[in-house]
């Protein structure tokens, strides 16, 4: 199976998958008859995120929690990471090789 990312897994105790495209982190184990801030992480857009607090009342179903043997904070593991890898292919092509290309060229002809 493989880990689910999570940018700040250090600083949340509980995470619980809210929809196919949202991670909501708790700071605390929710617990009935109290008020727990949370993120929502939108890891379809590049991990976007949203604060917000949520109340549990004393009839609230409590979320379960995902156990921790199945979220990373390892950047591997991102959604989006092949695409960071072709921005950075792209960039070092046209921002570093070309331009030393062109001024290499450019110096040998001045000799």
């Amino acid at each position: 199976m493989s880990k689910i990312y999570v940018p700040d897994l250090t600083n949340y105790k509980c995470f619980v998958v809210r929809s196919d495209s949202t991670i909501r982190a708790y700071k605390e184990i929710p617990k009935n008859n109290l008020d727990i801030e949370y993120r929502d992480y939108y890891f379809t857009s590049n991990y976007l995120y949203q604060d917000g607090i949520q109340s549990f009342g004393s009839y609230s179903t409590l979320p379960v929690c995902l156990a921790k043997s199945e979220l990373t904070s390892d950047y591997y593991y991102r959604n989006d990471f092949p695409d960071i890898l072709i921005m950075f292919f792209i960039i070092t092509l046209f921002g570093i090789y070309l331009p030393f290309k062109i001024l290499f060229r450019l110096f040998r002809r001045l000799n």
